[in-house]
Order: C-alpha cells, then structure tokens, then sequence
C-alpha cells in the first residue's frame, strides 16, 4: 500500500516512496524470511536504495531504524540495518544464521551483511537466550568463522555451550561466566581481557578469574603473552574442563604461555592447595609444553615447596603414599606416562 511517490523531482534525486503498508517473503539463502508489515521512506537513487523504516514487523518481532541497500561494488549486494529493537526474537535471525540461540535482544544495534557473512554491531544491546544473558557493546562477525571488534560483555550465567556451533572441537570449557569481558580478532588471534567468575557444569565449585594477552584457538593452538590468574578458586571448578579431576578445596592458580602448541609453548606456572584443617601445598613450575599429531610432551622443571600427599590423599583415594615432598623435580616425556 503506497503513499505519495516521487518519481522526478528538482527538489531531490532519485525517486521517493512512501510506504502504508507491506508485506513480503523472501529468500537469499536457503531458508526465507518474512516482513509481516512495513512502514516508512524508499529512496532509489543510483545503484541503491535507503529505506527509513518507521515500523519493522517481523514475525516475532517489532522494530525501527534504516536501511540501506549498495549494488555497486564488485562483491555483490551490501546491505546495512540500523536501529533499535524493543523486543527482537533471534528466531527472526535464522535465516541470516541459523547457529544463533532462541531468545530476544533489546536496544540499539545495527547489522552489515555482505559475501563474507554478518557483521553485528552493539550498544548497550540485552541479550537473552537458553544460554543466559548478556549486555553488549562492539561488534560480532559471523560468517565461517566468528570474529570479534572490540566486543564488550557483561555476562550474566552465560552458559559457555552457546559457542559450540563455532568451536566444537577445540573450546576445552564446560560450565557458566558470570563478569566483564572483552574480545577482538578471529579465533586464529583472539586478544581478550577477562575478570569473570567460572563456575563449573555441577556447581560444585567456582573461581574467579582474570585474563589478558592473545590466544590462538585456530588449527595452530597457543597463546602470546598470556596470562591467567585464578584466585580465590576451589579446585573443583576445574572439572569443567576434566570431569573426572578430583581435586577440591580452595587454592590458586596463575599461568603465562607464549608460543604455538605444535612448536613447543613456553609455560610459567604456580599451583597453591589450602585445604582446611591439611598441610597446603606450593607448586611451581617452568618450561615447554609440545604437542605431536598424537599425544603431548612435557619439557619442565618444578618447585615442589612443599607438595603435601596427605592432603592429596583425601581426593585421590588410590594414592599409595602419604607425606610432604619438598625440592626440585624434572618432567620429560610424555603426558600420558606421567605419574606419582
């Protein structure tokens, strides 16, 4: 349903349509999408076309904002939206991307799309989904891979299996982030800034922590200038990543890493364990740790000041000795043959 049309005017380029009412199904990939109602501005001029967009109905969803269509790059059609949406259902997204989680957004965003994927840009955006919520502010590329622009969150329970359809094979986490962090660069050089709270898929325990520098989550795995502090932690937080380390109690945690897995990664690395009413326990240890097509080396020296067993003894029931270590060890060879 059409308005007023300017189809030649000395006053403007281009031609202007205002639009009433209208609906459309549409289809660039493989799934369609659906406008229930549309009311605004089209503007054509030269190879594009701006829609001022008073009202967006969606299926699920209402919204309002710009946007803009530019045929005349050599990479197809690139299309910009820009808004503010009062209640946006991510559903109404799958179309663009399917790996997008159930729930709904609010606030201020914007969306760039063209050949190489999506690029989503926020403002204080609220996100939430089945994987929890979150306030966002930068921007998020979707496409073959994920990549990050300076993308602020404060997360709120963010269950950590919300990336899975990224990263399935190489995200060693299970469990929520609760806290601020930061991310910019793709997987390959992923800078981040971290102060969040972990807590673990049975919530039997939790740990504070605190990252900086780059990791390297792509086909070459490692980090640069990396460093981790995880303070005050209970060692059971530590099943999120190895669900049957037995570990627990409070402690501490604090590791640097630089350098490519495959090439060998320089590790610093200090382990306090403070069980109530057991002696504590102070580990240290320095080196490189190497990964081969099949298993892992280890090339360390470490610190043992002092390692208590008896405390050990309490989580590792099958510990054949009691006591305290105190002096210096090596470790080389394989992980898998390391042993007590």
């Amino acid at each position: 349903d059409l308005g007023s049309a300017d189809l030649a005017s000395p006053r403007r380029p281009g031609q202007r349509f205002d639009i009433r009412s209208f609906a459309m199904r549409g289809q660039l990939w493989e799934d369609p999408f659906f406008i229930q109602d549309l009311v605004g501005a089209l503007t054509i001029e030269g190879p594009g076309l701006t829609l001022a967009m008073e009202s967006l109905e969606l299926p699920s969803s209402v919204l309002h904002g710009d946007l803009a269509l530019d045929w005349s790059g050599s990479g197809g059609v690139l299309t910009r939206i820009g808004g503010v949406a009062e209640s946006l259902t991510l559903a109404d997204l799958h179309w663009l991307e399917p790996r997008l989680p159930h729930g709904t957004a609010s606030g201020p965003f914007s969306l760039e799309l063209n050949g190489d994927g999506v690029t989503l840009s926020f403002d204080g955006t609220r996100a939430d989904s089945e994987f929890g919520q979150a306030r966002a502010t930068g921007a998020l590329t979707l496409g073959t891979e994920i990549g990050f622009d300076d993308l602020d969150l404060e997360l709120a329970g963010v269950d950590l299996g919300i990336l899975t359809p990224w990263v399935p094979d190489t995200l060693p986490l299970d469990g929520w982030l609760m806290g601020d962090l930061t991310l910019s660069g793709s997987l390959d050089t992923l800078s981040v800034s971290s102060d969040v709270t972990f807590l673990p898929p049975d919530s039997s325990g939790q740990a504070e922590v605190r990252v900086t520098g780059l990791l390297h989550l792509g086909e070459a795995l490692g980090s640069t200038d990396l460093s981790v502090t995880v303070a005050p932690m209970d060692w059971r937080a530590l099943r999120g990543v190895a669900p049957e380390f037995a570990l627990q109690g409070p402690g501490s945690l604090r590791v640097e890493a630089t350098g490519l897995l495959d090439q060998g990664l320089r590790v610093s690395a200090q382990a306090t364990y403070t069980p109530e009413g057991l002696a504590p326990s102070r580990v240290t240890a320095d080196g490189i740790v190497r990964r081969d097509s099949i298993q892992v080396f280890l090339e360390m020296v470490g610190e043992l000041r002092p390692l208590s067993l008896t405390a050990l003894r309490r989580d590792v029931q099958d510990l054949p000795v009691t006591g305290e270590l105190d002096g210096t060890v090596d470790i080389r060879g394989p992980l898998s043959d390391l042993g007590l």
